[in-house]
Order: C-alpha cells, then sequence, then structure tokens
C-alpha cells in the first residue's frame, strides 16, 4: 500500500463513521555507525627506516626486506709528535792541546881561531910552535838566535851541541857547554838551562855529538847563549906553522830535536785536531734503527778562539742523504771569529753512526780543525780552543723503525643516527641471523690492540631521552701490514659476546656509536702517512623473533554530535533494544594478533585495561588469526575475519554521553620461530557500530 492510499482510507473512515483517533504502532529497525578503521602496512612502518630496506631475496625469489646499517670512521694516523725526537742543546770545547811548532833548523855558533886562542904567541906563518902543557881554554859567550820561534814552553823537546874541531890541537873528554837563555841573564838563575857534556876526547879535523839535554818543562827564548870550558890537548913537538894551521878554528851546531809546546810564539805550521762529541737523543722511550726526517733544523754555532785561521769541518755519521752519504758540514773560520752553519735535515735518515742497524743512542759529532799556517810570529796555547755549540729543532720524521713504547691512537666517534623509527609501536623483537662485520684496515707495519665499543641508544622519540642502551665489546689483536693495505675482518652475531650485536639491535636503538682506539708497540715500521680505519656493517633478512609482544596504537578518535544528535542520545537506554561493535579484519600478515577495542569518555585513560565503571568505559577483545603462509614462511593467502560484541544496557549506557573517545591496541605476541615479511604485507581492520531500534512515532 502506497502512502497516498494509506491517507486516502483514513479519509474515508473518518467522514464515513465515527471512531476512536488512532495511534500507530511501534516497530524495529537498525542503522550503524562506521567509525575510523586503519591499515597497518609493513611498507609504511618500515619506510623511514633507512637502515631497512626492500629487495630480492634470491634465494626465495621473493620481495623481503633486509637491515643494513654501515659507517666508516675517519682515516686515524699517528700524530707527528709521537714521531719526533728532541737533542738538549749541547756545546762541544776542542781545544789545541799540545802543538808542534816549525823545527828549528840547526844553528852554527862560531868559535875561535888558533890565531886567536894562542893570540899571546903571536904565531906567525914559517914561525916554531913550541910544546905546550894540555890547558883548558874559556873563550868568551858565544850566541845563537833561532828564526822559527820567540818563545817555547816546552812539552817534549831535546837539545844537543856538536862540536867541529878543526884545529890542529885535540880536546881532551870532558868538554862543557854551558847553556843560558840570553833574555833571562838577570834572574837568579842566571838563564841557565843545561850544561851540555862531552864524554869522549875530539882529535884534530873530527867532531862529536854531546849528550842529548831534555827541555821538557823548560820556559825558552830563541836566543841562546853558549859558554864554553875547553879542555885542550897539550903538544910534545914544536909545530911549524902553516897559513892553514893559524886560521883552523872550531865552531858549534845547536840542534834541537821537533818541538812539541804548550804554549808558543812562534810560525805555527798547519795543526788538526780531531774530536769526538756525542749527545745523548731523547726519543720518548722509542728505540730508532733508522728513521726518514720530514722537518727539522741543526744550528752549528763554531768559535775560533785561537790566533790563527782554521778550515773546520763537522761530520754528523748519523745523518745520511739519499745516496747513503754522511752529512758532512764545513766552514772557514779566521782567527778569533765565529760562523754560524744552519742545515736543513729534511729529506735526511738519521740512524746509528756505525749505520748497522743498531739502536740510535747518541749524536756524533766528529769535529775537524786543520789550522793554517802562520808565517809570523803568533802565540798560540794548548789551551785555546775551537768551540761547536749545537741547537737541534725537534725532529719530525716521514718514518721510523725500531721500537716503538706503547703509543695509542683514538679514533673519533663513529656515529650513525635516525636508525630504527617504529613509530605508535612499542615492545621489542629480535634479528636472530643478524651479524655486525667489522673490517679494520692497518697500513702500519705493527701488530695493533683493537678496542672498540659499539654502543646502541633508544632514544625517546617524544622527550629525546635516552631510555635503552646496549653496548658490545670487542678486543682484536690485528696482524702488522705486508701490503699497503692489511684488511682485518670480524664478524659477530649473537653468539660472540653477552650482550650481542643481536640484543644491541633488539633495543631498536635509534642511533648506534662506535667508539674505540689503536694500541701499537714493539719492533715494527711507521710512516707519518700510514693509516688505521674501521669500517661496520650491521645486515641481516629482516627475520624477527618477538619476545616482548609489540604493541600497536592507533590514534584516538572521537564519537561527536554529528556522530550522533543530542536527541538520539537522550532516548537511548529506552529505544535502543540491542547494540553491537562489529571489527572486520582482513589480515596479510605472517603473523596474528590481540585486537582490544576501547571506549571511553575520559581520553586520558583510553588505552589503560581498568574499568571503574561500565557505563563510562568499555573494553572489546578478540583474536585475529594469521594469513596463510608457504613453506618460505611468506603469505600466499589472506585471513578474513568479523568479530561481533554485543553490549550489555550498562555499556549501552555509555552512549548517553559526549563526545567518546575510542582507539585500538594490537599486540603480537611472542613467536616461536622467526617471521618473515614481504612489502605488500598488512593488517587492515573496520570497526562497526550496530544499533537495533524500537521505532515509535513520538521516538524521533
Amino acid at each position: 500500500m502506497t502512502r497516498m492510499s494509506y491517507f486516502l482510507l483514513l479519509g474515508i473512515m473518518f467522514t464515513g463513521c465515527t471512531i476512536n483517533e488512532p495511534v500507530l504502532p511501534k516497530w524495529d529497525t537498525s542503522w550503524q555507525v562506521h567509525l575510523k578503521g586503519d591499515v597497518i602496512k609493513i611498507s609504511e612502518l618500515l619506510e623511514s627506516n633507512s637502515s631497512v630496506s626492500d629487495s630480492l631475496d634470491e634465494a626465495t625469489g621473493e620481495q623481503t626486506y633486509f637491515i643494513n646499517i654501515s659507517d666508516t670512521s675517519e682515516p686515524r694516523q699517528v700524530s707527528p709528535q709521537d714521531l719526533s725526537t728532541k737533542t738538549a742543546d749541547q756545546s762541544f770545547v776542542n781545544k789545541l792541546g799540545v802543538f808542534e811548532v816549525a823545527q828549528p833548523q840547526p844553528k852554527v855558533s862560531q868559535g875561535s881561531t888558533f890565531s886567536e886562542i894562542f893570540a899571546d904567541y903571536n904565531p906567525q906563518v914559517g914561525t916554531p910552535f913550541p910544546v905546550i902543557e894540555p890547558r883548558v881554554l874559556t873563550p868568551d859567550p858565544r850566541e845563537t838566535t833561532f828564526d822559527e820561534f820567540k818563545q817555547l814552553e816546552i812539552e817534549s823537546a831535546t837539545i844537543s851541541v856538536v862540536f867541529h874541531n878543526d884545529l890542529i890541537l885535540g880536546i881532551d873528554s870532558g868538554m862543557k857547554i854551558i847553556l843560558k837563555d840570553l833574555t833571562r841573564l838577570n834572574e837568579p838563575d842566571s838563564g841557565l838551562i843545561d850544561t851540555i857534556k862531552f864524554t869522549a876526547p875530539i882529535p884534530p879535523n873530527t867532531f862529536l855529538e854531546s849528550n842529548t839535554i831534555s827541555l821538557a818543562g823548560k820556559t825558552i827564548s830563541n836566543q841562546l847563549q853558549l859558554t864554553y870550558r875547553i879542555p885542550l890537548s897539550g903538544t910534545d913537538s914544536v909545530i911549524i906553522l902553516t897559513e892553514d894551521d893559524l886560521n883552523s878554528n872550531f865552531f858549534t851546531e845547536v840542534i834541537m830535536s821537533p818541538v812539541k809546546v804548550n804554549r808558543a810564539l812562534a810560525k805555527i805550521p798547519g795543526q788538526s785536531i780531531i774530536r769526538v762529541n756525542t749527545a745523548p737523543v731523547d726519543t720518548d722511550d722509542h728505540s730508532i734503527r733508522i728513521a726518514e726526517i720530514d722537518q727539522g733544523r741543526i744550528s752549528l754555532l763554531v768559535k775560533n778562539e785561537m790566533n790563527i785561521s782554521s778550515d773546520i769541518e763537522i761530520e754528523l755519521p748519523n745523518f745520511t742523504d739519499s745516496n747513503g752519504a754522511t752529512l758532512i758540514a764545513s766552514k772557514f773560520v779566521g782567527a778569533q771569529s765565529s760562523e754560524t752553519l744552519n742545515i736543513n735535515l729534511a729529506g735526511y735518515a738519521l740512524q746509528n753512526e756505525n749505520q748497522n742497524g743498531a739502536y740510535v743512542e747518541n749524536i756524533v759529532y766528529n769535529v775537524k780543525v786543520e789550522t793554517q799556517e802562520s808565517l809570523d810570529h803568533v802565540w798560540l796555547s794548548a789551551d785555546d780552543q775551537v768551540s761547536v755549540s749545537m741547537q737541534m729543532d725537534t725532529l719530525f720524521f716521514k718514518s721510523m723503525t725500531g721500537n716503538i713504547a706503547p703509543m695509542e691512537i683514538a679514533f673519533d666517534p663513529v656515529e650513525n643516527k635516525n636508525l630504527f623509527q617504529l613509530e605508535n609501536f612499542t615492545g621489542s623483537f629480535k634479528l636472530p641471523n643478524l651479524a655486525l662485520t667489522f673490517n679494520f684496515h692497518n697500513e702500519l707495519d705493527f701488530d695493533i690492540a683493537m678496542d672498540m665499543k659499539v654502543t646502541g641508544y633508544h632514544r625517546d622519540p617524544v622527550t629525546k631521552l635516552i631510555t635503552d642502551s646496549v653496548s658490545v665489546n670487542m678486543n682484536e689483536n690485528l696482524d702488522r701490514s705486508n701490503t699497503s693495505e692489511n684488511l682485518y675482518t670480524v664478524v659477530l652475531n649473537k653468539q660472540s659476546s653477552t650482550p650481542s650485536i643481536v640484543d644491541l639491535v633488539a633495543i631498536m636503538p635509534t642511533e648506534i656509536i662506535v667508539t674505540g682506539k689503536a694500541l701499537i708497540a714493539g719492533e715494527g715500521s711507521i710512516r707519518t702517512s700510514d693509516k688505521v680505519w674501521i669500517d661496520y656493517t650491521i645486515d641481516s633478512p629482516f627475520t624477527i623473533e618477538i619476545d616482548e609482544p609489540l604493541i600497536y596504537l592507533n590514534e584516538t578518535e572521537t564519537i561527536g554530535d554529528k556522530d550522533l544528535s543530542a536527541e538520539k542520545r537522550n532516548k537511548i537506554s529506552e529505544n535502543f533494544t540491542e547494540v553491537s561493535l562489529k571489527i572486520l579484519s582482513q589480515n596479510a600478515m605472517p603473523i596474528g594478533t590481540d585486537f582490544v577495542f576501547y571506549m571511553s569518555t575520559d581520553s586520558t585513560n583510553l588505552f589503560t585495561d581498568v574499568i571503574t565503571d561500565s557505563s563510562e568505559k568499555i573494553i572489546l577483545a578478540s583474536q585475529i588469526i594469521a594469513a596463510s603462509t608457504n613453506e618460505e614462511g611468506f603469505v600466499d593467502k589472506k585471513q578474513a575475519g568479523e568479530h561481533v560484541f554485543k553490549l550489555n544496557k550498562k555499556q549501552i549506557a555509555i552512549f548517553e554521553q559526549s563526545p567518546l573517545y575510542y582507539g585500538v591496541k594490537v599486540s603480537i605476541g611472542a613467536t616461536a620461530k622467526a617471521i618473515r615479511f614481504r612489502p605488500s604485507d598488512q593488517l587492515s581492520f573496520e570497526t562497526v557500530l550496530d544499533f537495533d531500534v524500537i521505532m515509535g512515532p513520538d521516538s524521533f
């Protein structure tokens, strides 16, 4: 019957007879309120995680997820200060010491002729000379002067006299010559040097050398006086004198040996001063066999404190150039003057002075001074000196071979941030197949002890405070490099340590920081260009084991007046016969979930599990079954579900209030086996409120 027919019938009845006022009957009806659902997509949960990406699993042919976190440290090198040495400033005094003067040439001192000796006889050619008795002649003192020196303080020398007897008369044994320094005749000892003796006779026309007198410790001038005491033999017959007889005479030669002196005013021949000086090396407990110098200088101040000019050569056998030649510095330094030699040591090798591979203990300075010959008389003393003052910069090495004291190389922290970002999720899971691969790169020719720590931090996404952390320590010994780059790899998995890398990632770290240091020591070679660095990779299929329930909370939603008007709310209790909540789910994930629906008049306690008044809060729970999976554990068929909850009268009373808040908590419990995901995996649900209503004419 149409609505129009219904009203016509009423009109006929109304006009044709008298009837009671009509009453419309009540009827049942239903209507629905669709609440906001949600779709939990694996792809969306992981899309903000740069450490997780999807790619083809070649073993299964499926598109699945893999976790990959990697980073590299900055290469670390040995500090230049660790490869350096500083030698304390040194000053070496090289004294001349006892030296030789030019050897004096023999000096002849003329004596007396026969005519002079026997002048009282008035000897003439052709006259007889009578028989005479032996007698002692004491002629006037004779003088002799040496040209080579003016004054000597003698360390060692000898003097002797050769007496030439060209007289016609012989000389008996025992002749003496008193030797004096002519410049000291007025001194208390009258300048006496010594007495020279002849211990044998000297026949006519022969010569004899006296005994040798030591001049050691004596100071003499070049002017000597000889006073003779000549025991002349007598004659046994008359001699008719000839011209030659009258001119016959005697003379002497004064002979000095080579002279070594402590001090002299003399003509000085070239002298040689050779000295070896050493300075200890401070290498901070390193023992150097050989090192290539990168930078450093040595300054040598040479002072010539002698009155003669000198050629000075300083050999440093610890330093050799690229051809193996020893470093030699030379300089002409004038008398009583100084010169500075600045030597750039860059490029030189520092090694033991014997260049035999032994450790360097000292810096050796071989100083050789060659004085120039003086043509004039100059003062020179054994205490005169050539001094060398050495100042050496800190030497920085490019490379060094030897024994290194323990040296620490610290790595800058390697920070990898913004890693796991699973919004709206709590709980934890593990990646059992996770592995941490550490690559240690060592270019040093040393064994290295590595002390590393990998720490994962989980920060609260709102407060940014650290809420959890796990550290994995690792100590590894790296073999020395025998190539340009020695690679040493360490793989850590869940069995490697406690806690393990699996435990670290289980807290879903938002950042991972790697810290550590390398310790080198012992025998080996090192260059400042040699580097040590690390890189690491954390990788695994995104195959998880859930050990603490993963809980997903969707956003809080509201039922307001636009969903249920105030008039409807006022009559809910008397007009609604039944209210039910229906959850429609489509599960395309390889795991089941616990599904809990919350509705409350108070948004602050919506997701708590405490109900004090069911007219103010409703909690409805159900389970969503896992989707069907294939042999590899991937979903091959979705699982649909319908979950219906009927509300009792007290629960229905909640709808009389406004606004109402609702939300859903999805919980995934601990799993017995590992689970793998594909990008298409998801869980969707829709929530519907069904209202059964008794409708009457006056209901609405």
